[in-house]
Order: structure tokens, then sequence, then C-alpha cells
């Protein structure tokens, strides 16, 4: 009797304190730009040039919490492909190909003043050295996010259509 006694007191104290945790923590609300992003378009103008990309070349941006990756092809031509197998490409080859994309991952972070990206690691090595950043303005509306870049500290003269803004569509 003792025994069966005890037994109950553990199963009521067990039972009872199972339902003493507490509520299990809400899920931190996600960022306005968390997500993968698709390039859909591309237009502006620079002082020079008055860009409009007819036929975008894949391009996608992730962002995280903290972190964001990207990678497009400017332009509107698709990249050329090499010929013959990849050990039969020539350095010639691979320095054409060098410049037909654009690539880099790091933090990023939002403020009044738009968004800041510090990249880690970069196509460029210099633009990784840790010193530089690069700053757009944004806007979203439902699932569409448009970028302007308005500086990037690693160049002195921004390159020929620099002010373009990208459209993108949230695709996750």
């Amino acid at each position: 009797m003792y025994f069966v006694n005890r037994l109950f007191v553990v199963i009521a104290m067990v039972t009872l304190l199972s339902g003493c945790q507490a509520p299990p923590s809400p899920t931190p609300a996600t960022g306005p730009l968390e997500g993968a992003w698709q390039v859909v378009a591309r237009s502006g103008a620079d002082s020079d040039t008055n860009l409009t990309e007819a036929s975008t070349q894949p391009g996608l941006y992730i962002f995280g919490k903290q972190h964001y990756s990207m990678m497009y092809v400017p332009g509107s031509e698709p990249r050329a492909l090499f010929e013959g197998t990849f050990d039969e490409v020539t350095d010639s080859d691979k320095v054409q190909a060098y410049d037909t994309f654009i690539a880099n991952s790091g933090t990023y972070e939002i403020s009044e003043s738009g968004l800041t990206t510090r990249p880690a690691l970069a196509k460029n090595p210099n633009f990784m050295s840790g010193s530089h950043s690069a700053v757009s303005s944004y806007r979203i509306e439902a699932d569409s996010l448009w970028l302007t870049p308005e500086s990037i500290s690693i160049y002195s003269d921004p390159p020929v259509g620099f002010k373009a803004t990208t459209k993108l569509v949230r695709v996750e």
C-alpha cells in the first residue's frame, strides 16, 4: 500500500510538472527582405546612358536575418558557353567569363539611409577586404523588391549603368 501511495504521488507530481513548462517562444518575426528574390528586370538612367534590359539574365539574391548572398548576370546577353570540356578551357576564356557575372555574400543591415551590404566573400578580392560596402535604396511592394545602388565604396568612378534599378520578385 505504501508503494502504491508513493507511486501515485510521483505520477501526480510528474503530471503537474509537465504542465508547468514555459510556453514555446514565439517565432521571431522575419525582416522585410528575408527570402530568395529572382531578378526580373533592370532599368534606369545614368548621366551617360538610359538603360532598359529587354531580356534580363539570371540573378538571385538571398537574404537571411543578417546575411545575404547575391549572384547575377548584368546585361541582356546570355553568358557565352566554353568550347569543349572544362579541362580544355583556356586562361583567356576564363578571364573573359570573369567579367560576365557579379557575385558576393556577407552581412547586411537596413537603416534610414537604405540597405547596406558588407561583403565577406566576393568575386572581386578587393571588395571583400573588410573595408568596403555598398548602399542601395530599396522599395518593397507585395512580393516585388526594387534596388537602386547609391554608392559602392570600391569604385572611384562608378561604371556605366551603375544607377540602374533592379526589380526582383520573391521566389521563396
